[in-house]
């Protein structure tokens, strides 16, 4: 090999995976023009920023490109990954040398913009929250720990948290809270300005660095992501979502950030106990419409349930406290179910064994949603019970008699008359005698016998209305 050969092929190889893009475009254009006597190179790339051209020197960039590549003069060298390539053109006919070195020299060019593909992905991973495509905790933190100078005054600090996500998790699985996580996400980028650093700082809270932003144009901010009307939709379910938000504002460095940070975080807090009950109230009424259009419940069945239990908890003098519980368990006792493969919630026969054992397993992720949810929490223990039955035979602890809480056997009674009085998709309805001649014979086995009687007076009371 010629001295000329082996001195081209040291400074092809010296071209820095460590230089910017411009930097790298540069050193390209001047090893390529100084070591062979090119005048025109194109390189076209798809990086972090898309299909696009790195470089087109001498050439148009909306140039006819057939017509180049065709040339005596040109050189052409597609990347591994066929859409990318280099194109390279003397003033006079390649040579095979020159087309020997114009490879070495377009394989150096294509390993250094894959390198650089890599760095620049890997630093971008390191920045960006991975689910969400927001800016991370760790880049949010590196611009509040460089500072900000004075000609950024006044900055505001807006922190936003999604209500009611962990009760989500609990009913539907964390695949769905992911999704919700992204759908607040893309809404957020609507609403802040571009320019502003968005991150999420971790589990459900969002929060921006609004430059050259005072409290009053924070605070409207934070007015319309809170009154966005921000929406997760799948195949046969919406659920309405809604957040919290707190701004805080520095006005002069004199201020600390921390202070600031702290101040934001706090009326964020604030905002959320002030809403707290109409969000989670809002998250179970979603939960209680997704059952009913999972679940082969028909039209209704929940205010039917309401109504029977009013009257009966009534004819059996219940405290508020107990008829509170029961007429919410009436509405929320199934709730489990939303964690029911559908195989099993829509087989049209009898399930086998398995099927039966897994479908058991409503009582027990009802009793993890609503032990998740301050809302519910305070009858999660009569959704665990509410499959007991009278002689022990029940799930999902085989609880006797008066073990069984007085709510859920009162429920037993109702759900079962309800089932039998309407149509299912499974079996047609029975009259109203039969219904209740079913429940008696259940008495002392399935049903307390004790309130089978007070249900067949409180059920005379209920159909003369």
């Amino acid at each position: 090999m010629e001295i000329f050969e082996l001195l081209t092929l040291y400074d092809i190889n010296s071209i820095s995976i460590d230089n910017n893009e411009n930097e790298l475009r540069q050193e390209i254009i001047e090893k390529a023009s100084r070591l062979f006597g090119i005048t025109k190179i194109m390189i076209y790339v798809h990086d972090l920023k898309g299909y696009r051209y790195f470089c087109h020197w001498g050439i148009k960039e909306k140039a006819n490109l057939f017509r180049f590549f065709k040339k005596e003069e040109g050189f052409l060298y597609h990347f591994k990954e066929n859409s990318e390539f280099i194109y390279m053109e003397k003033n006079k006919p390649l040579n095979p040398k020159d087309i020997k070195l114009l490879t070495v020299f377009a394989k150096r060019i294509e390993e250094v913009m894959q390198n650089k593909k890599y760095k620049d992905w890997l630093e971008y991973l390191s920045l960006r929250d991975h689910l969400t495509g927001v800016y991370n905790r760790t880049y949010f933190n590196k611009i509040i720990n460089e500072g900000f100078p004075r000609e950024n005054y006044p900055i505001s600090f807006l922190i936003v948290d999604v209500n009611g996500l962990k009760l989500i998790n609990e009913s539907f699985g964390h695949s769905m809270g992911d999704e919700i996580l992204k759908t607040c996400a893309r809404r957020l980028e609507e609403i802040v300005p571009g320019d502003y650093p968005l991150a999420r700082l971790g589990g459900s809270e969002f929060g921006a660095i609004l430059f050259n932003t005072g409290n009053r144009e924070a605070n409207e901010i934070a007015e319309e992501i809170v009154n966005a009307n921000i929406e997760y939709r799948s195949e046969n379910l919406v659920i309405p979502l809604t957040v919290s938000a707190g701004v805080s504002t520095l006005h002069d460095p004199y201020r600390t950030i921390e202070e600031a940070y702290k101040e934001a975080a706090d009326n964020m807090n604030r905002d959320k106990i002030f809403c707290s009950t109409s969000s989670k109230k809002n998250t179970v009424d979603v939960l209680t419409t997704a059952l009913a259009e999972r679940d082969f419940v028909t039209g209704g069945h929940l205010e039917r349930l309401d109504e029977t239990a009013n009257k009966m908890g009534e004819f059996l003098n219940l405290d508020i406290i107990q008829m509170d519980n029961l007429r919410l368990l009436a509405k929320v006792h199934d709730i489990g179910k939303i964690g029911i493969p559908d195989s099993i919630l829509y087989k049209p026969g009898k399930l086998n064994e398995e099927e039966w054992e897994i479908m058991k397993t409503h009582s027990k992720i009802g009793y993890r949603i609503a032990s998740s949810s301050s809302l519910l929490s305070h009858v999660s223990k009569l959704i665990l019970h509410h499959h007991e039955k009278w002689d022990g035979t029940g799930y999902v602890y085989g609880l006797k008699g008066e073990e069984i809480p007085i709510e859920c056997r009162i429920l037993s009674i109702i759900d079962a008359y309800d089932a039998m009085t309407n149509d299912r998709p499974y079996r047609k309805a029975v009259g109203l005698t039969e219904a209740l001649k079913e429940i008696e014979r259940n008495a002392g086995t399935q049903f307390d016998p004790n309130l089978v009687e007070s249900f067949k007076k409180s059920l005379v009371a209920l159909t003369s209305l």
